[in-house]
């Protein structure tokens, strides 16, 4: 069989049926932790079982605006990461991930989002890789 082209596979992937297990059950099967996790390998919620509440609610439709009150080193990055997976790969959409500065948003795509996109099958293909564009474009995906 030949290899599909981004688009194809793209196109086929649109028409698989939304998955509709809360996202944190989602992540136990799909996301796997880096190694800048003190828990890396599979995420597991039973390691941070406050934010499964959290995806609950990052789940729900009719809620548009979420804030979180935590403390420091609390999963927050790898929460949001998985929640992005999880859209990506099952209700794709408009999403934004704000940064202090380009610097930090290239560190943080090639350090963290990538290495999560590729180890996500789901997500993984779907990922894209483009070359790099120009004198700046330290990272494919910032191009």
């Amino acid at each position: 069989m030949r290899a599909l082209n981004p688009v194809e596979r793209a196109g086929r992937a649109s028409w698989k049926p939304r998955d509709h297990r809360p996202s944190w059950q989602w992540c136990e099967e799909n996301v796997f932790v880096d190694r800048t996790s003190p828990f890396p390998g599979r995420w597991r919620s039973q390691t941070s079982p406050w934010v499964t509440e959290l995806m609950e609610c990052a789940d729900d439709s009719r809620i548009t605006f979420l804030a979180v009150k935590c403390a420091a080193q609390s999963s927050k990055t790898q929460t949001v990461l998985n929640l992005l997976c999880h859209t990506i790969a099952e209700d794709p959409g408009p999403t934004m991930y704000v940064m202090a500065n380009n610097d930090d948003a290239e560190d943080f795509v090639r350090d963290r989002v990538s290495p999560m996109f590729a180890a996500c099958k789901p997500v993984g293909v779907l990922h894209v890789q483009r070359p790099p564009r120009g004198r700046r474009a330290a990272h494919p995906d910032l191009g």
